[in-house]
């Protein structure tokens, strides 16, 4: 049974963007390709229409950051870009959605509804709620969870994620749906964004954050790395304090060996990244190695601690270290850097981000709206 004969008219499906920075990449930057990942695979589609709201920008902001062409919002085509005063009006669970309208939110499921209105809750990180520890954000996290529990479907990104959730959130595991992360990169070619960089370098390419394990592995790159052989660091932090007591002691260690690039944009991240002998990723916890499977489809290889997380999603397509081990991570850049081991990395890691691109995710997403 198609929509139209269930719901009588198009699907109105709406995605709640709660914060547009191009600098708050795993926020934007997914939110930024579903929307125009299922836009244009659904344009000429008679069951959905779609709208993006944003609490923090204007619609004309984000028509741009989602190049969309003016004459569509006019003529009321998909994807429709409505204000940020229409969002306000969200909050409250005013009669305004047709039965059977699905709004998709991320990062922050406090959007209310009304119970004609199927709500999905999609985080694009679940860190906080499987450490929160780390983030000292206890209050809003509470405040989450009764907000979550209200959503008729929870997206986790891995079987991890999934288990996570469902303990540490109190969700029944029927309500929710595994769909793993699409990680598509592209090299512009015309891109002319550059960065001074050696020639031979590792990359660690994130947040620089304390749960990132970097102090373990940067003592253990300083006793192992050859003279021409350097380490560069693509990212800021949210703690300014630890970004500058790592600078600190990354220099104390490793001198001029070691680069802090700060925050780079993902055009100038995916060259620096496809250029690494390989890129590293020493994490005590992860939800989902966005930065592994973007550097296997980039053609580099990655080492990576072995936490369950990255077992799951990676397989035996990297070199995994104990995380707690220094002569475990002088192992696996040895590794890494023999030339028959690194050229069977770099066909593995291309086969499995084969896994992750839009045109394996794309239809579960649609699968999962048609199916509520």
């Amino acid at each position: 049974m198609s929509l139209r004969m269930c719901y009588k008219k198009r699907m109105n499906l709406y995605y709640v963007a709660n914060r547009i920075s191009p600098k708050l990449y795993s926020e934007f930057g997914y939110i930024k390709d579903i929307v125009n990942e299922f836009t244009s695979r659904n344009q000429d589609s008679k069951d959905f229409e779609l709208m993006v709201f944003s609490p923090n920008v204007s619609s004309k902001k984000l028509q741009k950051e989602f190049e969309i062409d003016k004459n569509k919002i006019a003529k009321g085509r998909t994807p429709k870009i409505i204000s940020s005063m229409i969002y306000r009006h969200l909050k409250k669970p005013l009669r305004i959605f047709d039965t059977g309208s699905i709004v998709h939110c991320f990062v922050d499921p406090s959007i209310k509804t009304s119970r004609v209105v199927k709500r999905i809750f999609e985080p694009v990180s679940a860190k906080r709620y499987i450490a929160p520890h780390l983030f000292n954000e206890k209050t809003k996290l509470f405040t989450s969870i009764k907000d979550v529990s209200k959503c008729d479907i929870v997206i986790a990104h891995s079987q991890y994620m999934a288990e996570e959730i469902s303990s540490k959130l109190f969700i029944d595991s029927d309500r929710i749906k595994i769909i793993p992360k699409a990680i598509e990169p592209k090299i512009d070619n015309s891109y002319e964004g550059t960065i001074n960089l050696p020639n031979k370098y590792f990359l660690f390419a994130g947040r620089i954050e304390k749960y990132k394990n970097l102090e373990r592995f940067i003592r253990a790159f300083s006793s192992w790395a050859p003279k021409d052989t350097n380490i560069v660091f693509a990212g800021d932090s949210i703690n300014k304090g630890y970004f500058a007591k790592m600078n600190k002691f990354t220099s104390q260690i490793l001198g001029e060996k070691a680069i802090f690039t700060g925050y780079i944009c993902k055009q100038k991240l995916w060259k620096v990244m496809q250029n690494a002998i390989a890129v590293f990723d020493p994490s005590y916890i992860n939800d989902f190695p966005d930065t592994i499977i973007e550097s296997q489809a980039l053609g580099t290889p990655v080492i990576a601690s072995d936490i369950a997380q990255h077992k799951e999603i990676c397989k035996n397509t990297v070199i995994y270290f104990d995380s707690l081990c220094e002569n475990s991570i002088k192992q696996a850049l040895d590794a890494v850097t023999d030339k028959k081991i690194h050229d069977s990395l770099v066909k593995k890691g291309k086969a499995n981000a084969s896994l992750f691109t839009w045109d394996e995710v794309a239809p579960l997403y649609k699968d999962l709206y048609k199916s509520i």
